[in-house]
Parts: structure tokens; sequence; C-alpha cells
């Protein structure tokens, strides 16, 4: 969880880093629609207070909850880890404060277990039905990856709903709809079209070349099951190409849009949150990612283009020497001088690499965050501010890897620890007039209309997403 999170996390258990923020905003009071204009006029009169949020937690009080989770989930078959991710959730919400208040996460173990238990029954029921119907297992199938807006729409509103702040409740008030519309228009639509225009311009080209008439006539002459079969998979193949690539180019449009999705979804008590998201932004967050790892991978290029320019017709260079190129297999034996070297050699790259992957990330997400946290509103009252930056970012990212990888993962707590008090030092809530003012706002509000949402299928559903 994003130790910024003043709201609800996402529906996956790790908070993406803009949603969480952003759900801090929704301490905000926009839409609550309660105010008279006097009251309005008051509170646009107060100044600004500035609240950090902190993250108190440590590692080695999260190892042993940490610990304990998998030992419990490996002796139960898995049965326990449902409570296991409550336990996970209320120590990371339980340590994240602002104002002195931390948060609270009100989900039980055998709510998320019930979640568990329908997905494994839906896809035990998948499995049996392919053994006698296969094509009834296709459609069960296609059915299943429909529903996976829905499930992940739910898991939304179930953690939205079960996250609060000093006993006023997050919500989440979106319809289903606008998923399936995000998902539709983004991915759907854009393939679609390109299939079109590509078909089209072919089938074109082919009718203006006289082209058409030959592949008719030798389609129809040479006609057979092979035929059809090889046609039909020369579609399907040229279409997952497209798709693939199509993908890629409306990711940060997708991005964007989902984004937008959730932001403007939650709310915090009766105040509802609002973000203006510009889609330019995000293409040009993500294109800046990619130029921040193609410079740096051209950086590191560099010096061995300028030595192999260097001593390309130097005989004598220790580099390119006849004896090590004579010998390279040898080079490569655990007994060769040069073995330990090459070996150093080949894992400095690999790190540096990774780092320069690290650093791209890190750029990606951090940007992203930033620009969210700033895009997110929630009426007149509260704000967030997001100070993340590349390098520093990027460092924590790869020292965590590097104790990860040298603790065979044994690390992990503290890795998710140090992540949280990052994110959280690098996170500040603005709120015009007092936060104390504002919860007290909402809690007479919420006192007076009531919980308006019920319970029913408030089921932490997951399918491995």
């Amino acid at each position: 969880m994003d130790s910024s999170a003043v709201a609800p996390p996402s529906h996956d258990g790790h908070n993406n880093s803009g949603t969480t923020g952003s759900d801090i905003n929704g301490s905000d009071i926009n839409g609550s629609g309660g105010n008279s204009s006097g009251e309005v006029e008051t509170q646009q009169q107060q100044p600004d207070h500035r609240y950090p949020v902190e993250f108190r937690g440590q590692g080695g009080e999260y190892f042993k909850i940490w610990i304990v989770n998998i030992l419990l989930s490996i002796a139960t078959l898995y049965i326990y880890s449902a409570w296991a991710k409550v336990r996970n959730k209320r120590y990371f919400y339980g340590n994240t404060f602002v104002d002195n208040s931390s948060f609270e996460y009100h989900a039980t173990g055998g709510q998320i277990l019930k979640g568990r238990i329908v997905a494994i029954i839906a896809l035990l029921v998948v499995g049996v039905t392919g053994a006698f119907f296969p094509f009834i297992q296709l459609v069960l199938y296609v059915l299943l990856f429909l529903l996976i807006p829905w499930i992940i729409w739910r898991s939304i509103i179930f953690n939205a709903r079960m996250s609060s702040y000093r006993n006023v409740r997050y919500g989440f008030t979106k319809r289903v709809g606008g998923l399936y519309w995000s998902l539709f228009k983004c991915l759907l639509i854009p393939v679609l079209i390109w299939q079109i225009l590509q078909f089209g311009g072919l089938m074109i080209y082919a009718a203006k070349s006289g082209v058409l008439q030959d592949m008719i006539s030798d389609f129809s002459n040479n006609l057979s099951i092979e035929t059809l079969s090889t046609t039909a998979f020369g579609l399907i193949a040229s279409m997952a190409v497209s798709a693939v690539a199509i993908f890629f180019l409306v990711l940060p449009w997708l991005h964007r849009n989902l984004s937008y999705f959730a932001l403007n979804g939650y709310r915090f008590g009766t105040a509802k949150f609002s973000a203006s998201l510009s889609t330019g932004k995000y293409y040009a967050i993500y294109i800046g990612s990619i130029a921040v790892a193609i410079g740096l991978y051209l950086l590191i290029a560099l010096p061995f283009i300028v030595a192999a320019f260097i001593f390309k017709d130097d005989a004598s260079g220790a580099i390119f020497s006849e004896e090590i190129q004579n010998n390279l297999e040898n080079i490569m034996q655990p007994g060769s001088p040069y073995f330990a070297v090459v070996v150093i050699a080949v894992i400095a790259l690999y790190l540096l690499l990774l780092f320069i992957s690290l650093v791209s990330a890190a750029y990606l997400r951090g940007k992203l965050r930033n620009y969210r946290y700033q895009q997110t509103t929630a009426g007149d009252r509260v704000s967030v501010q997001s100070t993340v930056r590349t390098w520093p970012f990027a460092r924590l990212l790869f020292t965590n890897l590097l104790l990860l990888i040298n603790t065979l993962g044994l690390a992990y707590p503290w890795t998710r620890v140090r992540l949280a008090r990052y994110l959280a030092a690098n996170t500040m809530i603005t709120c015009r007039g007092t936060l104390d003012g504002f919860i007290n706002t909402e809690e007479k509000r919420v006192s007076s209309m009531g919980d308006e949402l019920g319970e029913a299928f408030d089921l932490d559903i997951e399918f491995g997403l």
C-alpha cells in the first residue's frame, strides 16, 4: 500500500501511487452539497493548513507479521492467506498517519475468503466443463474474460468501503459501465479501425493491380481444409500482431482513462473526488521514460564505441590483442586468469542495465504520481502534493532489489517499509481551514444521511489480478 494512502488502496492490494494518493484528496467536500453560501464563503476565507504524511512502521515489526502469515498460509493450504492479507493491510494503514491520526482497514478474513471461494468455484466449473463440452468451456472462458472489469470494479468498491480515516468511511460511486467503456474505446475500437483500414487498403490495392482476381482464382482452384486453415491462421496472426502493436500505442491513453475513472469515483464521507487528467501529459511522461532509458543506454555504450573506434587498427590493444581473440574459449574456462574478471564485468554490466530499467520505471511512476496528485482535488478544501524525484526513487528501488537478492527474499518486509516511508515523506496534504474542521463536517453529514450503501456483494474477488 502506498504509504500516502489517505484513501482506499487499489484493487490489487499494492496501490499504484496515483490512485491511492489522490484518494487522500477524498478528504474534500466536492459535491457534498450541504453547505450554505455563507459557510462556503467562510471556508474560502480560511488559511491553508499543510499536513505531512508519516509512515511509522518498522521493518522488524512487519517481518514478524509477514513470516507468521507465510507459515500459517502454508500450514493451512493457503486458506489463512485471506487473513494474512487483512493483517498486512491493517499494519500499513495503522502506521500511516496524517495529523497524528492513522487510517483503518475494516475488512475481515472471512469476507476475502468468500470472494476467493467464489473465484475457485468458477474456475473449477470452467475446468470440469472442458472435459465434457470443450465448446462450452471456450464460451465460459470468454465470459470470465468479460467479467474481469466487473471483478476489478467490485474490488475497488470493497476496498473503499473497508477503509476509513477518523471514523469516516471512503466509498466509490462510479458505475461499472464507465470501466467497460474505457476499455472498449481504448482497446477494441482502435484495433477494429486499424483492421478495417488495413484490410480495406489491401483489397483496394489488390483490385486496382489485378492481383485480387488472380488470388480469387487460385484460392477457388486450390480450396481445401488445409488452405482454409492456413488462411484463417494468417488472418488471426495478423490481427494479433496488430492488436499488440496498437495496445502499446494506446497504453498511455488507456492508463489515463483508467486513472480518470478511479480518481473521479472515490468519495470520503459525502465528499467526492475530482481529477482533471490530460492524455497528452500521459503520452509525454511515457515518452520521457523511454527517452531516459535510451539516453542512459547510449551513455553506457558510448565509451565502448569510442574504444572500438580508437583501437580497431591497433594490434597491440590489450582488449583486442590476437592472444585474447585466439583464446576466447579458454578465457571462459574456470581456470583461466581472465575468468573472474569476465564474470565480474558481466555481473556489473547486468546490474547497470537493470539500474537503467529501474530509473526509467522510477521516472514513469514518480512523474505520473506527481501529476495525478497535482490534478486531483475535492471541492475547495483538500489537495495533495507529491514530490517524488526520479534519482532518489530509482536508488531506493535498486537497493531494495539488491536486498531481496542477497537475502533470498527475507528482506521483503524491510523493502516494503522503506518504500512506504519514502512515499509518505514525499506526500503533503493541504487543507483549507483545519483538517479537524473538515472531518467534523463530514462526520455530521454522514450521520445525518446514514450509510446508504449496503454490503451486498462486499467480496474481495480475485482471479490473479
